[in-house]
């Protein structure tokens, strides 16, 4: 999968399957993604993968998202992202390198469930009404600075 430079979505045709509960698997994400903090506008979170609502995801959705670990070439952070009735938190709990494989989960089973290579944190938030599967989005206010790979099994 890839953001083309200059967009904020992947494009495919699996944007289109509803009734996603849940998001499993295995993801890397390639080095050419990092980029230098200096390179960007408005630092912010990358989306990776998750569940959202139909009808706003910025209501009520769980996600995985991404940031290049500025402190650490070749890293990336990686956190839990919730939206619960429109109100925002993250919480940052892996760090993982370029160009390798993990695991990856997330689910709302009672609580908003993310986990990377077994690392598992929780967050309250609220089930999405008609889920939908959500894909890779680059920034908030910046666009993709150029072509970006993503990768999933």
């Amino acid at each position: 999968m890839q953001i083309k430079k200059g967009r904020h979505y992947c494009f495919t045709w699996r944007r289109l399957q509803p009734f996603a509960t849940k998001r499993e698997g295995s993801l890397m994400i390639p080095l050419e993604n990092w980029y230098d903090k200096s390179f960007v506008k408005h630092s912010g979170w990358n989306k990776l993968t998750g569940v959202g609502q139909i009808f706003g995801v910025h209501q009520n959705s769980g996600r995985l998202v991404w940031q290049p670990n500025f402190n650490k070439p070749g890293y990336f952070k990686i956190a839990g992202y919730v939206y619960s009735n429109g109100i925002r938190t993250d919480s940052i709990f892996a760090n993982i390198k370029a160009g390798e494989w993990v695991n990856y989960r997330v689910a709302h089973n009672g609580r908003w469930e993310f986990m990377i290579n077994g690392v598992t944190i929780r967050m309250t938030g609220i089930k999405p009404c008609l889920p939908i599967k959500l894909f890779p989005y680059f920034g908030g206010k910046d666009k993709a600075y150029y072509t970006m790979e993503f990768n999933f099994i």
